[in-house]
């Protein structure tokens, strides 16, 4: 009777073992900001990004299983919110910037990125001090076979502070880099052009500036322009990087990317 007992055991606990080898893992889920150490000047954009990763993000295709994430309805970022509370839990609406299709599909390339924005008018209005930033991805009860469920949470923290009286080159140089960041976001390409110009004018090797110079040519449909950009970076890097330094993974999946919209061109006009 107790081998019995011991058997069905053994059977049960491998039935639970093999349910949870069945289940599929949890994308990873980060929110961060533009703003450096989390603090913002007041009268400054600030960008807050949630960004979603296969946690076999960069593997071997092979092996990885796409994770799919999508709304009931509408587009997929509807199972995201974001909220902002200060010290006295009062919340603050923030616009979604993202333009998102039904879906999205998580693998060992492909992420998923969502940005909401608070304009320099915003901030100058927000008063200064502590804010906590609480972005929740819920997929809702709703079970569709393909799709991944569960809830994800992920915080951030923000301070606002005045903007100084008088800025240092370094401060310039980061508040140009995030006005042109906004216009980028908010869609006003042309305008982040020509911000990025005038600073890589002044600092032809700020790499920071040639990726989103890079990024706003690709959304302006100026691929080969755009790919000249991430060479440059890609040189910049390589001529100041340590030996042993992690590679620059964003900005290589910037630049292949690019490469494939170009040879997918290129196959077209065959």
């Amino acid at each position: 009777m107790i081998l019995l007992r011991i058997m069905v055991l053994i059977a049960l606990l491998s039935l639970v073992l093999a349910a949870w080898a069945a289940e599929p893992p949890a994308p990873r889920i980060t929110l961060t900001t533009n703003a450096p150490q989390g603090v913002c000047f007041r009268g400054w954009p600030c960008l807050i990004t949630l960004r979603l990763e296969h946690p076999s993000l960069y593997a071997r295709a092979g092996g990885v299983a796409p994770l799919r994430l999508a709304a009931a309805q509408g587009p997929w970022t509807n199972i995201l919110t974001l909220r902002m509370t200060d010290v006295e839990s009062e919340a603050i609406a923030i616009p979604l910037l993202t333009q998102a299709a039904a879906a999205i599909t998580l693998d060992h390339q492909m992420v998923g990125e969502v940005a909401w924005v608070l304009s320099p008018e915003a901030t100058a209005q927000l008063t200064e001090g502590p804010y906590t930033l609480t972005a929740v991805l819920d997929t809702g009860t709703v079970v569709q076979p393909d799709r991944w469920q569960g809830v994800l949470r992920a915080t951030c923290q923000l301070k606002l502070v005045p903007e100084p009286a008088e800025l240092t080159p370094e401060q310039v140089t980061t508040k140009e880099l995030e006005l042109a960041g906004y216009d980028y976001a908010r869609g006003a390409h042309q305008v982040a052009l020509a911000r990025l110009d005038v600073l890589l004018g002044q600092q032809p090797e700020l790499m920071q500036a040639l990726i989103l110079k890079a990024m706003t040519l690709d959304a302006l449909g100026r691929p080969l322009d755009a790919l000249r950009c991430t060479e440059a970076a890609l040189a910049i890097y390589h001529r100041h990087a340590r030996p042993g330094a992690d590679p620059p993974l964003d900005l290589l999946a910037l630049h292949h990317g690019i490469i494939d919209k170009l040879l997918l061109k290129g196959d077209k006009a065959q």
